[in-house]
C-alpha cells in the first residue's frame, strides 16, 4: 500500500479536484480545480462569461456555476465532470466519516430527540414495511450549492454539499 501511494504521488503530482473543507467546501481561484475547469471550458467551447450578459459575474462565480450547476453549458457538454465531482466528494466523506453524534458535538448542535426511528428487526413491519421504507428513502444525487465567494480578490468560493436527504456532507483532511 505504501509503494502504491508513493508511486501515485510520483506519477500524478497534481490533484485534479482539491476540495478542502473548513466549515464549507473551499475552492481557491488559483487551485488545480479551477485550472482544470478553465481548460475544460476552453476545450468544450464553453464561454466562461457570456459576452451578451448585462451583469457579468466574477470569474470565480462563473467557474463555480460551471462546477455545481446541472444546467450549466459545461455540464451538458461534459457530463462526466459531475460524476467525478460527486465521486471525489463521496470518497472524502466516507474515508473521513464520523458518527452523526460526533459531528454534531464538534459543531455544537443539539441532536433532534424527536427524530423518527424504527427497529430493523421489527416483525410487525413485514415486507410491505420494506416497500414503504424504500419509497421514503430513495437515494437522491448530491446537491451542490455555492454558498458564497469571499476573499480580498473574491478568490475563495464556499460550496455546500447535501446528500442522504438533508445531511450536509462534512469531511476532514
Amino acid at each position: 500500500l505504501v509503494r502504491y501511494v508513493a508511486a501515485l504521488r510520483e506519477h500524478c503530482p497534481h490533484a485534479v479536484l482539491e476540495l478542502r473543507m473548513r466549515d464549507k467546501v473551499e475552492v481557491r481561484k488559483y487551485s488545480n480545480t479551477c485550472a482544470m475547469l478553465r481548460r475544460l471550458c476552453e476545450r468544450a467551447g464553453v464561454e466562461l462569461m457570456p459576452r451578451d450578459s448585462p451583469m457579468q459575474p466574477s470569474e470565480m462565480e462563473a467557474l463555480m456555476q460551471q462546477l455545481v450547476s446541472e444546467r450549466a453549458p459545461l455540464h451538458e457538454r461534459v457530463p462526466e465532470l459531475a460524476l467525478l465531482r460527486d465521486c471525489v466528494a463521496l470518497f472524502k466523506f466516507l474515508a473521513t466519516m464520523e458518527t452523526r453524534q460526533a459531528e454534531l458535538m464538534r459543531r455544537r448542535v443539539e441532536p433532534n430527540r424527536f427524530a423518527r426511528w424504527d427497529l430493523t428487526f421489527d416483525e410487525s413491519a413485514g415486507s410491505s414495511g420494506y416497500r414503504q421504507w424504500r419509497r421514503r428513502h430513495i437515494v437522491m444525487p448530491l446537491q451542490w450549492e455555492v454558498s458564497g465567494v469571499r476573499g480580498a480578490d473574491l478568490d475563495i468560493a464556499d460550496l455546500s454539499v447535501t446528500a442522504f436527504g438533508d445531511r450536509e456532507l462534512v469531511w476532514g483532511e
